[in-house]
């Protein structure tokens, strides 16, 4: 299984990534602190990309905040992350950020931070075997 974790705050990335090493150690995790980096490694060669299985995708991040990469994403002809689970993660429960998340057909869910041990191993079992 792969996961992008997108957080510009340090502290929920390492809280986030210990989660789920401890529930899923042998998951392959990538971390980007920006809307910006996602793009950025995106753009990359991706004739042998795997897109990610999950993604968790903070909202409120400078310069280029969750709604905004989502919107590019899905603006990209070739849509390399359609098949992934992407959840937003948000310490603000906004309801105009929950009514703009349901415009994006890539977003599963809203999820209030911090992300606990029980909500991961929820989001993950459509992948466990």
């Amino acid at each position: 299984m792969k996961i992008f974790l997108v957080d510009d705050d340090d502290v929920f990335n390492y809280l986030n990534e210990s989660i789920i090493r401890k529930e899923t150690p042998d998951v392959e995790i990538h971390t980007f602190k920006s809307g910006e980096e996602v793009i950025e490694f995106l753009s990359g060669d991706t004739t042998s990309f795997i897109p990610p299985d999950l993604m968790l995708l903070d909202i409120r991040m400078p310069n280029m905040d969750g709604f905004e990469l989502l919107e590019k994403l899905e603006g990209n002809s070739s849509n390399l992350l359609a098949s992934t689970h992407i959840y937003l993660l948000s310490s603000t429960l906004n309801e105009k950020d929950l009514e703009k998340a349901k415009g994006f057909k890539t977003v599963k869910s809203f999820i209030g931070k911090p992300l606990t041990t029980e909500i991961y191993l929820e989001l993950v079992q459509p992948f466990q075997k």
